[in-house]
């Protein structure tokens, strides 16, 4: 290719508030800045350097992240769950085909959580011993769960079964523990983002209605990534609300509790010492973004509950002192029947002049190709390096097809200039 083409990653969908962009080419574009479409724009990133690829990069999102969500004059929409995210790795048995792949994808995420934990402390990573509780009934395949098996589908070490009866809570029929990960959700987007930007990657903030908007952003954008969270008018896409609570607790431990009556509530400590979140509700298509009184009252009786319990048999988890409700947060994590889409579209591209007056390569084409990476639910982190390797490797397939029609097409124009001399 004699000059650069574009991607565009789709993190967000977002009202434009700047552009200069012309005369650049583009290869692929995001939605929201999210955790998939950061992840995403990385690893494309990595690929198009490593490789010396003729293509730029371009982050397109509606919100991105802010350091302290929350703060009025910054507070993300409820739509950015990633901004609202506890977010801590806790693997999930592969019972089923969908499981399965999911659990590889986790298993990658927690190789790059381990480096940064030890190499980056400051993208706000921490290991720490993670707890399960299961209240009756137990699904089976969390009974039949041991260190081997664990540790083949998650990577992850030290899993152990609490067998004592007498030191599980009221009312839990089994417990396990092992090493795991929390991730600092607004620390970890932005430490992110700055990584992306400051290794030459550009930034979009723009509001899509639809991934075809996304191929008109720059010259010569050859492929998309929608990376949007729920998707553009996707109907097996629906939001499933979650209320969480940060209070001043300061937990060294994350605690998982399944109930009885199938609710949930759980126990996250942030890095740096900046609190503990405490959660949460799973309420699906509920679009409510207003938080419930009653439910943080729930949330905050159900964490001291676990973390008391905690306490009499490990002095290093205290709860003596009043717990501070510090900031009641509402997320709508973006879902998917049949979960995430993970897959190339080719889509029939419209011939449009660019606000510029310029064609877009994919003008020129018969096809606009999509990549899509969207639906992943309340496991968006756990899953995100693994997602994002996958993505990678479309982009690339992507790419080389592109490659090779391009010199298919020299060949044809060269044969068809000596057929006239």
């Amino acid at each position: 290719m004699a000059s650069s083409s574009h991607v565009v990653v789709i993190g967000q969908a977002v009202r434009q508030t700047v552009s200069e962009h012309a005369g650049q080419d583009y290869p692929v574009t995001p939605k929201r800045a999210g955790i998939l479409g950061l992840t995403a724009a990385i690893q494309i990133q990595d690929l198009i350097q490593s490789r010396s690829l003729p293509y730029k990069i371009l982050l397109v999102a509606k919100d991105f992240p802010v350091i302290t969500p929350g703060d009025p004059t910054t507070s993300p929409s409820p739509n950015y769950a990633s901004m609202h995210a506890g977010a801590h790795v806790r693997p999930i048995p592969a019972s089923s085909p969908q499981l399965a792949r999911e659990a590889r994808w986790l298993k990658r995420a927690c190789q790059v959580f381990a480096a940064q934990a030890t190499h980056e402390p400051w993208m706000g990573v921490i290991q720490v011993p993670g707890v399960e509780y299961f209240e009756d009934p137990v699904p089976e395949h969390y009974r039949n769960l041991d260190a081997e098996s664990f540790h083949q589908q998650s990577g992850l070490t030290g899993f152990r079964r609490l067998d004592d009866a007498t030191k599980l809570p009221k009312g839990v029929n089994l417990g396990y523990e092992y090493q795991t990960y929390c991730i600092y959700s607004s620390v970890y987007c932005a430490a992110l983002l700055r990584k992306f930007i400051l290794k030459g990657g550009q930034v979009l903030r723009q509001e899509l209605k639809c991934e075809d908007e996304a191929f008109s952003l720059a010259d010569r954008v050859e492929l998309v990534v929608n990376a949007s969270g729920m998707g553009f008018g996707d109907r097996n896409c629906f939001p499933i609300r979650g209320q969480v609570v940060l209070t001043n607790l300061q937990a060294n431990k994350t605690i998982t509790r399944q109930n009885a009556n199938g609710t949930w509530s759980f126990v996250i400590p942030r890095a740096f010492g900046e609190g503990t979140i405490v959660g949460g509700t799973k309420e699906p298509h509920d679009w409510d973004a207003r938080a419930r009184p009653a439910s943080t009252e729930t949330l905050v009786a159900s964490a001291l509950k676990d973390l008391g319990a905690l306490d009499e048999n490990d002095q290093k988890t205290s709860c003596s002192r009043p717990v501070t409700v510090v900031k009641e947060v509402v997320g709508r994590r973006p879902a998917r029947e049949g979960g995430v889409r993970l897959e190339i579209e080719e889509r029939a591209s419209p011939r449009q002049e660019t606000d510029h007056g310029t064609k877009n390569k994919f003008e020129e084409n018969s096809t606009m190709t999509i990549v899509h990476a969207y639906g992943a639910g309340g496991r968006g982190y756990e899953i995100s390096w693994g997602i994002a390797d996958e993505v990678c490797g479309l982009v690339e397939q992507v790419m080389h097809r592109r490659r090779r029609e391009h010199l298919r097409e020299k060949e044809n124009v060269s044969v068809r200039a000596r057929a006239r001399l």
